[in-house]
C-alpha cells in the first residue's frame, strides 16, 4: 500500500487544528475526497492515499501523485495561506 502523508500542524498544542483549509487544498490540488463514490468507479487506477493528521482523507491516481506532491512542496515554499510551515509532506512507495 502506498501513501502520502501530511501533517496539518507540528506543535505541540492544546486544541484542534481545523484542518479544513489544508483539506479544501488538496482536494484542489488533484485529491479526490475519501467519501466521493465516484472512487468506486475508477478501480483500475493504482492509487496513493493521502493521511492528514493520521487520517486517510482522500486518494490520488499514481500517475499524478509526483504533480501531486511537487504542487503541495512549491505552495509550502511560497507560504501559501492554505500551507503553513509546520506542514510536512511524505511520499511513501
Amino acid at each position: 500500500m502506498t501513501f502520502l502523508s501530511a501533517v496539518a500542524c507540528c506543535q505541540i498544542v492544546n486544541k484542534m487544528v481545523d484542518t479544513e483549509p489544508i483539506t479544501r487544498l488538496l482536494c484542489s490540488v488533484g485529491m479526490i475526497p475519501h467519501d466521493d463514490d465516484s472512487l468506486l468507479l475508477m478501480t483500475s487506477h493504482s492509487w496513493y492515499s493521502v493521511l492528514l493528521d493520521g487520517r486517510v482523507v482522500g486518494q490520488v491516481p499514481a500517475e499524478h501523485a509526483e504533480s501531486f506532491v511537487t504542487t503541495l512542496r512549491r505552495l509550502k515554499v511560497t507560504a501559501s495561506n492554505d500551507v503553513g510551515p509546520f506542514l510536512t509532506l511524505t511520499k511513501v512507495h
